[in-house]
């Protein structure tokens, strides 16, 4: 009687081989196979053959740096982080790093600013009232009351995403509104692909040419893993287009980039952002409860760090006030972001700007192109995994002249190269 041999002990590891050996074997009739499909079904095909990275499990692997998180660093854990602090800021100082490849992206030849803009966007996100203020209007219209331009807002909440019907009607009060205030600028939201109950390109195109305005537009969105064209799509009638992301299909599939700005956040109200002294939280955090963040923020509390964190999904009822978050911001030593997207892509958000200007030091989860903005461990401290979060928010927490010195630097460089100041010319310059 013939005996069957025993499956292998570490059969998914061999399971993986042999799908490994499948792939390269029928690669390129898969690969036609795939050109034949849809988007949607090309996607889920993909994502069966080719899975993608687990970001829980990334950030979970020991450190090989340094070796595993304990409610108090170790001597050899503190050595190496004071050392690499103090060494990053030694070579910048003496200017043996290189300074970052898109610090000067709003320099101007012109010291002007708009005369005037109109923000058209939604008054809230998703313009849904039961959510919190948009954000990008906020900043957007109050950076530039701070530069000296005079600011008029037309909430769009019944005309843009996904509208509310009447829409004529609604076009005439904004076409009412534009000959009302005639400004040089509208600043406008497009995230959004029109429907039927939305203003499009089109109506934009008419009011330009009858009442002479210059059209900002202001995508957030745009990122291989964002399923649309928004950039695509608004920038035919742009005379100015705003993205946060210079690495994406979308912006690479434009002809015509002379006028498109890469910026590294929208513009930041820096005075709704005032530092303080007195900061008594180690690390503050508020925004959604995605990206693995609370990993990162349980294990810090679990090691003994003062946070204070603030989930929440964006509605009216469980986000904190501009108010309520500056004031988390300027009471934390240490702020923590990441914009993990998918299969690796990582995003900049408008936090890093919110932290520096507050003057607290960021902590950044590595991924995103923050590093052609700033300085690593000059202007920010980059983390990889949740050791390395734990271990350098432990080093700054008990280290208050370097957590001062990496704070101040950050929030000086930002005001250097970022302020909304230098955007809003920037603007004028793009829209002259």
């Amino acid at each position: 009687m013939q005996t069957l041999r025993a499956l292998p002990t570490d059969f998914s590891s061999q399971r993986g081989k042999g799908r490994r050996f499948l792939l390269r074997l029928y690669h390129s009739a898969l690969i036609r196979l795939l050109r034949r499909l849809n988007a949607s079904a090309r996607k889920r095909v993909t994502r069966l053959l080719w899975p993608l990275p687990d970001h829980k499990l990334l950030i979970s692997r020991t450190c090989s740096v340094l070796g595993r998180s304990a409610p108090r660093l170790t001597a050899s854990q503190r050595a190496i982080v004071r050392s690499i602090i103090d060494t990053q800021r030694h070579l910048w100082t003496t200017r043996e790093i290189p300074p970052p490849p898109e610090m000067n992206v709003y320099a101007t030849p012109t010291a002007a600013v708009p005369k005037s803009v109109a923000v058209v966007m939604p008054r809230y996100i998703n313009c849904t009232p039961a959510n919190m203020d948009h954000d990008i209007a906020y900043h957007v219209a109050h950076s530039a009351e701070s530069a000296g331009v005079r600011v008029s807002r037309y909430d769009a909440d019944a005309i843009t995403y996904h509208g509310k019907g009447k829409l004529r009607a609604e076009i005439g009060r904004l076409q009412e509104f534009l000959w009302e205030n005639r400004p040089e600028i509208v600043a406008f939201d497009g995230n959004y692909i029109p429907n039927g109950r939305t203003i499009d390109a089109d109506v934009i195109l008419e009011l330009k040419r009858a009442i002479g305005f210059k059209f900002l537009v202001i995508i957030p969105d745009c990122y291989d893993g964002c399923p649309v064209d928004y950039l695509g799509y608004w920038h035919r009638v742009a005379d100015a287009s705003v993205v946060f992301h210079g690495d994406s299909r979308y912006l690479r599939n434009l002809m015509d980039k002379t006028n498109v700005m890469v910026c590294p956040t929208v513009p930041i109200h820096a005075a709704s952002f005032a530092t303080r002294q007195d900061r008594d939280v180690d690390i503050g955090y508020s925004g959604g409860n995605t990206r693995q963040r609370r990993m990162f923020l349980d294990a810090a509390a679990d090691a003994g760090l003062r946070t204070e964190c603030w989930f929440h999904n964006r509605s009216r009822r469980q986000c904190p006030s501009v108010e309520e978050f500056a004031d988390l911001l300027g009471r934390s030593k240490m702020a923590f972001n990441n914009g993990w997207v998918h299969n690796g892509e990582s995003i900049i958000t408008a936090r890093v700007g919110e932290a520096i200007v507050a003057g607290a030091v960021l902590i950044q989860e590595v991924g995103s192109p923050i590093d052609d903005y700033l300085v690593p461990f000059v202007h920010y401290v980059p983390v990889a995994n949740i050791t390395q979060f734990v271990g350098f928010c432990q080093f700054l927490a008990e280290d208050d002249e370097r957590r001062s010195a990496l704070a101040r630097d950050a929030s000086d460089f930002w005001r250097e190269h970022y302020s909304s100041d230098g955007f809003w010319r920037c603007v004028a310059q793009k829209c002259s």
